[in-house]
């Protein structure tokens, strides 16, 4: 039976989101300069979250009906964070690989939470990987914190 996020779980996810953007903005901002893979893959989770409000809590099933979603919904972030390619959101200009995004597959429901990924590099750089988050917030991790980020994810 799929899993339907409560009214109350994703307005505290959005909010946290909200929070969270504003209290890094500045300091996030200057990182993303510097790397254009965190800030398209910061942009990619805003995205996602638009989603998942949009569509009643349920996550994307797919890439297809995502990138529909960005291209029909998403239209003013991406000029307002000039990015005109929505296929260029899903790759890592770091490993030059597809960035490996969370769909909501048959059997896989999942709880949109801020600690949940929602997409990330499929390699990365240095052996660290960058990894977007439903808070919208990105991280590098190193191996064992990605291994434990995706086992929160199972949950």
């Amino acid at each position: 039976m799929p899993y339907q996020v409560t009214a109350q779980s994703l307005l505290a996810a959005i909010v946290l989101s909200i929070l969270l953007g504003l209290g890094c903005r500045s300091n996030t901002h200057q990182q993303n300069k510097s790397d254009p893979t965190q800030a398209r893959m910061e942009t990619l989770a805003a995205l996602y979250a638009r989603y998942v409000g949009r569509h009643q809590g349920h996550l994307p099933p797919d890439e297809t009906a995502f990138k529909n979603f960005i291209s029909s919904e998403g239209k003013s972030l991406l000029a307002q964070k000039g990015i005109s390619d929505v296929s260029g959101l899903f790759k890592s200009d770091r490993d030059g690989e597809s960035l490996v995004v969370i769909y909501d597959t048959a059997g896989q429901h999942r709880e949109f939470v801020p600690d949940l990924i929602v997409a990330h590099e499929k390699t990365g750089l240095a052996g660290k990987q960058l990894a977007a988050f439903a808070s919208g917030t990105v991280k590098q991790l190193d191996p064992a914190e990605m291994d434990a980020a995706k086992s929160t994810n199972q949950k």
